[in-house]
């Protein structure tokens, strides 16, 4: 008969094994070294597959597969074979170039046209405000960083780039001019009371009250309103009825996790149009057509809102 700490220490070996195969590796941009929320991970070139979360990681077993696929729109897709993954690996992706101009013309009827639809019908069973009342936490992350590409150009300007732009570049590639940090708590009854509570804050960076008093104006928004409002732009929603006739969309890929189909869809504006636009992609479930996450950005950003 097999002694009893004997089997203790077997069981708690063989756990400690399985604890092992499972990893979580982190998805960044190559150039700024930011995470990518919400990136397309599928196993084997199969449909089964999981989205990073939104500081860039995502669980993986590794004795399951062999190989993992990821992709994002806006950059190159990237395949990596499981056994040179560990925990601490950082995969960082490569943009490609994203033209806003392509030509609208899809043959017969645009499948993504046909799912968005489908999430703007399925609206009031989605809407959280559509609730009697609800309450959440939410963590806001306000950053102030410069555009690189525009430091470059200025320094491949000059053949010899002074000293204080050289300083500029490397500090800017290296952090962010500001990053504001804040927990919420937000209540809601209907139909119109509404309370946000600011629990904690944090602030890092060059210290400007300019900056400081644009964070705070930042405001709780939801993808089911008909436009989202950041500080003093009104962008069109690219989820709701008026947004049909305005944005190009997409099917882009699907994936299978959890027992639910999710749709990742790209949208941006047609070309040709000029309102308060985004650009971006959105992840929406099979189950009730809800909308489960968004990744956004403007369109098109001018000269002076670039820092």
């Amino acid at each position: 008969m097999q002694h009893p700490i004997a089997i203790i220490i077997s069981l708690f070996f063989s756990l400690n094994i399985l604890a092992q195969k499972k990893i979580s590796p982190k998805i960044i941009d190559s150039k700024t070294n930011n995470p990518i929320a919400f990136a397309n991970i599928k196993y084997d070139n199969s449909s089964k597959g999981v989205f990073s979360d939104i500081d860039g990681f995502f669980e993986l077993n590794t004795k399951l597969y062999k190989s993992i696929s990821i992709s994002y729109i806006g950059y190159k897709d990237t395949t990596i074979i499981t056994a040179a993954l560990n925990n601490n690996t950082i995969i960082k992706l490569q943009k490609k170039a994203y033209n806003l101009s392509t030509v609208d013309i899809l043959p017969g009827e645009n499948p993504a046209f046909a799912i968005i639809r489908k999430v703007v019908d399925n609206k009031k069973l989605n809407d959280p405000q559509e609730l009697e009342n609800f309450s959440y936490t939410a963590y806001h992350k306000f950053i102030v960083t410069a555009d690189a590409d525009a430091i470059k150009q200025q320094m491949n300007a000059y053949k010899n780039p002074d000293s204080t732009l050289i300083k500029m570049d490397k500090f800017l590639s290296s952090q962010h001019i500001l990053l504001s940090e804040s927990v919420s708590k937000r209540n809601y009854e209907k139909p119109n009371k509404n309370k946000e509570e600011v629990i904690a804050t944090r602030l890092s960076g060059l210290s400007n009250p300019q900056f400081s008093v644009l964070g705070s104006q930042l405001q709780s928004f939801s993808f089911y309103d008909a436009s989202i409002d950041v500080l003093d732009k009104h962008y069109i929603n690219p989820v709701s009825k008026s947004s049909l006739n305005k944005y190009f969309y997409q099917l882009v890929d699907s994936i299978y996790t959890e027992n639910d189909t999710t749709y990742i869809i790209s949208f941006r504006p047609h070309k040709g149009t000029h309102f308060d636009a985004l650009k971006g992609q959105l992840h929406i479930s099979s189950n009730k057509w809800a909308i489960k996450n968004i990744s956004a950005e403007p369109a098109e950003t001018s000269k002076s809102q670039v820092i």
